[in-house]
C-alpha cells in the first residue's frame, strides 16, 4: 500500500501528541493562549482548519500555503477589562516563483499589565508587628512578547504542511526569561467545501529559561479542527469547531478530562455578504463570542467581544490590508 507523503508526515508529527509531562511546568505556556486576530476570536477561536490569512502562522501554519494576496495585520485588545493590554501584528506573503503554494507569515505580540504593588515593612531589620506593618513602596508592571516566523507548502491538491519557530520573552517583575519552541501544522481539503486542520503547539516542550536559574518547560498541546463551507453567492456560511487537547492534567480547570488528558471545544460560525460584511458567534470553551467584520476596498476591520464567568469581559479589535 503506498501512502502519500501528508499521510506520512502526520504519522510522524501525531505521536507527539501524547509527550512525557517530566520537567513540564502546569500553565507555563498559558500566555500564548490568547488567539491572534479579532475575525478568529468572534467565531470563538476556532480557527485551525479557516483561518488562511496573516494569523495563520499562529493558528496552523500550513494553511500559509493558501495565503490568496500579501496580508498584514495589527490588533488591539482589552482583555478581562483593563487587567491587561494585548497588542500583536501578523504579516503573511505568498510566493509567486514557488511551483506548488507555498506563504510565509511573521507575527509579534505583546501581553502586558500593570498595578502590581511591591511592598516592604516600615523597617526591614524588625519583625512584623501592629507597629511595623507591610506598606507599598512601588507599582510595578509585568509583560510577555512573543515573535513567530513560520511557513506552509502545498504537497498536493489536498495536503499542505507548515511549521512556526517562535521566541518568547518575559518579565515578570523579579525575574526575566528567555524561550523558543516550534509549533507544526497540517490541512487537508478532500473537497472545496471541506478543510480539516491540525496544529501542534510546542511540538519539541518549549523551554522557558531565567536569569535566577529556573527553567520551565511548556507541554505540547494539539488542536484537530474542521470547516465546513457551503456555496453561496450573496451569502457565505462557514460552520467551524475546532478541539484543543491538553497533556498536563488540567483536570476540572477543562470542559472534558480523563486522567492528565483534557480537552477544550472552541466552535461557532461566520456569515459573510457580498464579501463585505461578516457577523460571527461561537463558544470558546464555556465563554461565548460575538464578532462582526467590514471590508471596504483593500481594508478591513474586525471587531469580537468574548466574555468571561469569572473575570469582565475582553473586547478586541484589528485592521487588516492585503494587497
Amino acid at each position: 500500500m503506498r501512502l502519500s507523503r501528508g499521510t506520512l508526515c502526520l504519522a510522524f508529527i501525531i505521536p507527539c501528541l501524547a509527550p512525557s509531562s517530566a520537567g513540564a511546568a502546569k500553565y507555563a505556556g498559558e500566555f500564548m493562549r490568547l488567539g491572534l486576530g479579532a475575525r478568529a476570536w468572534g467565531y470563538g477561536g476556532a480557527a485551525v482548519a479557516h483561518s488562511a490569512d496573516a494569523t495563520s502562522v499562529y493558528w496552523n501554519p500550513a494553511l500559509l500555503s493558501s495565503l490568496p494576496s500579501r496580508d498584514v495585520m495589527v490588533m488591539h485588545s482589552e482583555t478581562f477589562g483593563s487587567l491587561l493590554n494585548y497588542n500583536a501584528a501578523a504579516f503573511g506573503l505568498p510566493s509567486r516563483k514557488s511551483e506548488k503554494p507555498l506563504g510565509v507569515g511573521f507575527a509579534v505580540y505583546g501581553l502586558s499589565g500593570g498595578g502590581v504593588n511591591r511592598t516592604a515593612l516600615a523597617d526591614p531589620t524588625q519583625p512584623i508587628s501592629p507597629t511595623n506593618q507591610p506598606r507599598v513602596v512601588e507599582t510595578v508592571g509585568h509583560g510577555d512578547w512573543a515573535l513567530y516566523a513560520g511557513m506552509g507548502r502545498g504537497l498536493s491538491e489536498a495536503w499542505s504542511l507548515g511549521a512556526t519557530l517562535k521566541f518568547m520573552y518575559r518579565d515578570l517583575v523579579d525575574v526575566t526569561g528567555i524561550g523558543f519552541g516550534i509549533d507544526a501544522g497540517a490541512s487537508y481539503r478532500p473537497a472545496p467545501a471541506w478543510n480539516f486542520g491540525l496544529a501542534v503547539y510546542d511540538l519539541t516542550t518549549s523551554l522557558l529559561s531565567y536569569d535566577n536559574g529556573t527553567k520551565e518547560y511548556v507541554t505540547p498541546r494539539a488542536a484537530l479542527g474542521v470547516a465546513v463551507k457551503p456555496g453561496g453567492d450573496r451569502f457565505r456560511l462557514s460552520l467551524l469547531a475546532d478541539g484543543l487537547f491538553e497533556f498536563e492534567g488540567r483536570q476540572e480547570a477543562a470542559q472534558f478530562h480523563v486522567g492528565d488528558v483534557s480537552c477544550d471545544v472552541r466552535w461557532g460560525a461566520e456569515l459573510l455578504y457580498r464579501n463585505a460584511v461578516a457577523v460571527r458567534g461561537g463558544m470558546n470553551a464555556k465563554d461565548p463570542t460575538l464578532g462582526v467584520g467590514v471590508t471596504f476596498g483593500r481594508f478591513s476591520v474586525d471587531g469580537a467581544w468574548s466574555g468571561a464567568e469569572t473575570l469582565d469581559d475582553s473586547y478586541r479589535v484589528s485592521l487588516s490590508h492585503a494587497w
